[in-house]
């Protein structure tokens, strides 16, 4: 069964609110990951069998390479994902009447 989190999950500003950021983040996020991943499985290869091979030596620091783009487009979309929220959440905001309500109020 699919998650139905990208319209009524956390950042999604509620129901009814689609994010367009919250797809281009989750991608970015889990190519940042998986280059993570494939940066350290490349040094733990180079540290172990030192290979000889013409393109490997930059084939190995490619990955660590890419990390800083791909964490800053990530930062970048995650920040454009949170204004979009705020946005939207704070527009909800207006429309309830004011006073303390869930965590506002007191026990």
């Amino acid at each position: 069964m699919r998650s139905t989190e990208h319209t009524h999950g956390p950042g999604s500003g509620g129901p009814g609110h689609h994010n367009p950021w919250t797809t281009p983040v989750r991608i970015t996020g889990r190519l940042l990951c998986l280059n993570l991943a494939l940066a350290m499985a490349t040094a733990a290869t180079q540290a172990i069998a030192a290979p000889t091979a013409a393109w490997w030596s930059p084939a190995w620091v490619a990955p660590w390479l890419l990390q800083p783009a791909l964490l800053a487009a990530w930062a970048a979309l995650r920040r454009l994902e949170k204004r979009h929220t705020c946005r939207t959440t704070c527009e909800d905001r207006q429309d309830r009447p004011p006073g303390p309500t869930g965590y506002g109020r007191a026990a």
